[in-house]
């Protein structure tokens, strides 16, 4: 049996194009009285696992997740220089309907290869805050703990 490629691919707003929701969700924290926060922006997560190499996960990206007006999208870990960030992602057994969505898209293009997919979501945050501000930002504004689970990272700080 050959070995399950991972992938993950991170869609996100063009600089250029404001985020209404990440705007909402700013301002959702910030009526939980968190003042320290400067700036929030969203990524939408997509984890594949398969029989898959780097030139299908691209197509799936650039045909199926990305609005290419609006958007644009990256291979890898997401990471902004300076910024917090919370993935948020389903607890397992939970129904991912963007995730089963996804793959019937994938099979539609003719991928026909067996896929496994899971959708999320990644919060960054730039300002005075710490992991207890962000853990509590993550529980009461963010994830809901029934149904998910969320990883926060520190700031990373890119290397010259």
């Amino acid at each position: 049996m050959k070995k399950k490629d991972k992938w993950l691919v991170e869609v996100f707003y063009r600089p250029e194009v404001v985020d209404g929701q990440a705007e909402a969700i700013k301002k959702a924290i910030e009526e939980e009285s968190i003042t320290s926060l400067e700036k929030v922006s969203i990524s939408l997560l997509y984890r594949f696992s398969g029989q898959l190499d780097r030139t299908i996960v691209t197509r799936i990206a650039k045909e199926l997740l990305v609005d290419r007006i609006s958007q644009l999208y990256r291979l890898g870990n997401p990471r902004r220089p300076g910024a917090w960030s919370v993935q948020v992602w389903y607890k397992l057994g939970v129904t991912d309907a963007a995730a089963e969505t996804t793959k019937q898209a994938i099979f539609d293009l003719g991928l026909n290869g067996p896929v496994e997919v899971a959708t999320g979501r990644c919060y960054f945050f730039w300002g005075n805050l710490n992991k207890s501000i962000l853990t509590s930002i993550a529980q009461r504004v963010l994830a809901n703990a029934l149904i998910e689970d969320f990883q926060i990272s520190s700031p990373w700080s890119q290397k010259k």
